[in-house]
């Protein structure tokens, strides 16, 4: 249902996991099967255990800056916990996106 919405507009996408260490699995891109076989890749396996959301968070706004000719940008945060690890404090995070 997801990539049925995106395939509908013009819409870039790109996965990055993530515990005490953040991992890009598939850069931005609008190719849905270069999206879908990185979902499909090896799980959560290499991670666990921590959960550095904000770290997380705040990697994926740094890709966003760089993508230009974008009225709108949004990073969306799956997490399994309450951050345990990151090294970065949530104010820190938001100034960073503005």
């Amino acid at each position: 249902i997801l990539f049925s919405f995106f395939e509908s507009i013009y819409i870039n996408i790109m996965i990055i996991k993530y515990d005490n260490k953040i991992g890009v699995e598939v850069p931005i891109t609008t190719n849905k099967d270069l999206l879908l076989s990185g979902l499909k890749k090896t799980g959560l396996q290499g991670y666990g255990g921590f959960t550095a959301v904000c770290d997380a968070t705040k990697a994926g706004v740094e890709q966003l800056k760089h993508l230009d000719g974008y009225q709108r940008k949004a990073v969306i945060v799956f997490t399994d916990g309450v951050d345990n690890s990151s090294k970065i404090a949530p104010d820190s995070v938001i100034s960073f996106a503005r």
